[in-house]
């Protein structure tokens, strides 16, 4: 889970990633300018508009994706695009809210007692 304490998430990428495949954070970091930028973004596709959603080359026999591991993107959700940012620039991230659909419900006591008769 996300924390706060962004340093820890500063050396571990997978972390990161991992919770904007779920979840709403606010990243702050250092754009290449040097100025610092703050961006509400996901990359849960519950929350993307599905015109928004990557076609990933489908239609285009020329498209090559090829990832960097070093830029995270990410859809900002207020302005309603892609947009990307380095791990090494993350200054700061906080948890705004869980994303829809992804994690499974939580589980009442009566169905826990019911699973264990």
């Amino acid at each position: 889970m996300v924390t706060n304490d962004h340093l820890a998430l500063r050396y571990d990428p997978e972390v990161l990633k991992e919770e904007l495949t779920r979840d709403i954070l606010m990243v702050t970091f250092k754009k290449t300018n040097g100025e610092l930028r703050t961006m509400r973004c996901t990359k849960n596709y519950l929350v993307i508009p599905k015109e928004s959603h990557p076609n990933m080359g489908k239609g285009n026999s020329n498209y090559k994706y090829t990832p960097n591991p070093e830029v995270c993107p990410v859809f900002d959700l207020d302005a309603q695009g892609w947009r990307s940012f380095r791990f090494d620039a993350v200054e700061k991230v906080n948890f705004l809210e869980e994303g829809p659909g992804t994690r499974p419900p939580v589980q009442t006591t009566v169905e826990w007692l019911t699973d264990e008769l």
